[in-house]
This record gives C-alpha cells, structure tokens and sequence, in this order.
C-alpha cells in the first residue's frame, strides 16, 4: 500500500491520543501516516473543545450517534471512506462502573454495565470489548477497528513503560492494579504525569517519545499492550497485503 496510511482515534481523553500516537509511530517504523481525533474533538493543542464530551460515556455515546449513522452498524458508517484504521481505546477500569454514575442511561434492556470479574487474568478487557461492540452495533470485531483496552488503565502502562524500577511497576499482576494514576502521581516533579489528581497534558507530550522508545518494557509487563501491538501490526500487515 503506496498511499499515506489515514488513522482515525476514538480515545477518553487527549492525554490517550498523545500517547498511543507516539506508540504507532514507533510501530510503524517511521512510515508516515495521518491522525485523526474523532472523539473527542480536540483542539491544534490536543485540549478538549470545551463543552465536549470526553472520558467514557463520550466514547459511549459517539458509538451510539456513529452506529445509528450507519444504519445500526459502525462499520457501515461513512467515515471508514476517509480512514483506514480506526483505534479504539477504552480502559478496562470502565467494567467496574455503571451507567447511571455518570448520569447516563442504559441503552440496553439487560444491564450490560458493571462487567468485572475478579483479576488475575486480565479477563474483564474481553468482556468489556463485548460492551464495546454492543455500543458499536456489532457482534464481532470490524476488521477497521483495532482494540486498544488497557487494564486497568492506559496509565498502568506508562507505569510499565516509564517507571520499570517502581516497586509497584515490579509487582506481580501489575495489570490488575487499581488506580495506577496515583502511584504516577508521587513521582518527582520532571516527570509527573499526574498533578493533584488531574493528568498534565504538557507532561504527557513531553515523555511520550520517551513512552514510544520504551514500549518494550510496556508489552513484557502487561498482556494488554502485547494484544493492541499484535492486533495493530496484524491490521496493518492486512491493508498493505
């Protein structure tokens, strides 16, 4: 495939973008491709627009509003005529909340949400990719679409990537670990990625080269990120064929 590759993101949050499209770019080994930030929508700073939704229940409902545009399925929507790959990325931590506590109704008649099970394994991601399709009008995966669900959080990654020597990034079932942001939160001050609680976004752009170089330390620790590294290359390795 000669053309430039078009990648479409429907992320939580801005601070996911930065760092999943360094991770893709190291992957791609320096192949030029082209970003796209469907939801949410994002300034040129990579902000939120404000009075967008971001955080899951913005995932949930672009799903919901991009399905109903494609006659009740994503991948009939027209925006795959535009994008080649779109990632998906939803951290598993999601499976432990219901609806109605972010004052979000249930679009199903059979609660689909919370579906956490106990960890280790890792499991509760291929339940709440199950959500996911749910949202999405499919059964299975759309060949378009790659997965990214990190357990518990995206942040549990860079605690893998980033900080291999913490105590906590040794432990074992690091990815059953709740709330990995507050361990990145008593880093020194360089490197704090988490501020009172709030994710720095300046600080997220500045390590995530950095994040991209040390992916390795990231798949060897967390299952998950080896799942989103397999299934991308596997996707890419499909539209160059």
């Amino acid at each position: 495939m000669s053309k430039v590759l078009r990648i479409a993101f429907v992320v939580e949050g801005p601070t996911d973008f930065v760092m999943l499209k360094a991770v893709i770019e190291n992957l791609l080994e320096g192949r030029d491709f082209v970003p796209q930030v469907l939801q949410p929508e994002m300034s040129e700073a990579f902000k939120t627009v404000p009075g967008e939704d971001g955080g899951w229940p913005g995932v949930l409902r672009w799903c919901l509003q991009s399905a109903d545009q494609g006659g009740g399925r994503l991948s009939n929507n027209p925006l795959f005529a535009f994008h080649d790959l779109l990632i998906f990325q939803l951290d598993t931590d999601v499976a432990g909340t219901s609806y109605s506590a972010v004052h979000t109704q249930d679009p199903f008649p059979a609660s689909t949400l919370p579906c956490e099970e106990d960890c280790p394994p890792a499991a509760t991601t291929d339940r709440l990719r199950t959500v996911a399709l749910r949202w999405m009008g499919e059964d299975t995966t759309p060949h378009q679409i790659v997965f990214c669900t990190p357990s518990k959080a995206l942040e549990t990654w860079l605690l893998a990537g980033l900080f291999p020597k913490d105590k906590v990034a040794k432990r074992k079932y690091l990815e059953c670990r709740q709330n990995p942001a507050n361990t990145l939160q008593g880093k020194p001050m360089k490197r704090r990625l988490v501020r009172s609680g709030k994710k720095s976004l300046w600080m997220y752009k500045e390590l995530a080269s950095e994040f991209a170089l040390k992916w390795g330390n990231v798949t060897a620790k967390c299952s998950e990120a080896s799942r989103f590294e397999d299934d991308f290359l596997y996707a890419f390795k499909q539209l160059s064929g």
